[in-house]
């Protein structure tokens, strides 16, 4: 047994039908027991609720915070690729001269994109893994599932969707445009 103000929590299994009676009871039992101290129960479903309410909070705040930083992510990346074709356009108009196809113009200009994006994939992966596993799954949630590779896939192939998309209709446009105007532009 312990000392009487070493004592935190104990847990009682009841039936529902019971519930009030077996309420009354410990707190009668406590206060003979720990008369300065107040009495504090509480059903093992109600602090369950609690943690759940609490844990889809932060999956509601994760989510949003991730769909803002995509948006910011891809504005910032076109931005980018805007800037890159139009310092580009004579080469791009050069290209369709001399027989390129939009494929072709489309692969020139993304391959210098992906290495951009498979080394951010990399550092921000090592990032992410080292934050989830040493700070949230260490502090916040002390038990969970393993994570694996999956989010770290399935944000690659977000990324590399929305890249495509941004990419692809940026020097679409620049490469169906007319190469004589952009040869001819200072």
């Amino acid at each position: 047994m312990a000392k009487p103000d070493e004592y935190k929590y104990m847990v009682v299994r009841t039936s529902k039908d019971k519930l009030p009676q077996v309420a009354g009871f410990l707190q009668t039992a406590w206060h003979k027991v720990a008369p300065n101290l107040p009495y504090r129960g509480f059903l093992q479903s109600d602090l369950i609720e609690k943690e759940l309410r609490m844990t889809q909070g932060f999956k509601s705040i994760a989510f949003f915070l991730a769909i803002v930083t995509l948006l910011l992510s891809a504005s910032g990346l076109f931005a980018q690729i805007s800037l890159n074709i139009d310092k580009r356009s004579k080469e791009i108009g050069m290209r369709k001269v001399l027989g390129a196809s939009v494929l072709q113009i489309i692969a020139a200009v993304n391959r210098r994109f992906v290495h951009i994006l498979l080394i951010a994939f990399v550092v921000g992966s090592i990032f992410g893994y080292l934050f989830t596993s040493k700070f949230i799954f260490q502090f916040i949630f002390k038990y969970h599932p393993d994570a694996g590779p999956a989010p770290y896939i399935g944000t690659f192939l977000t990324v590399v969707i929305c890249c495509c998309i941004i990419i692809g209709s940026k020097v679409y446009r620049a490469a169906t445009a007319n190469p004589i105007e952009r040869l001819r532009a200072d």
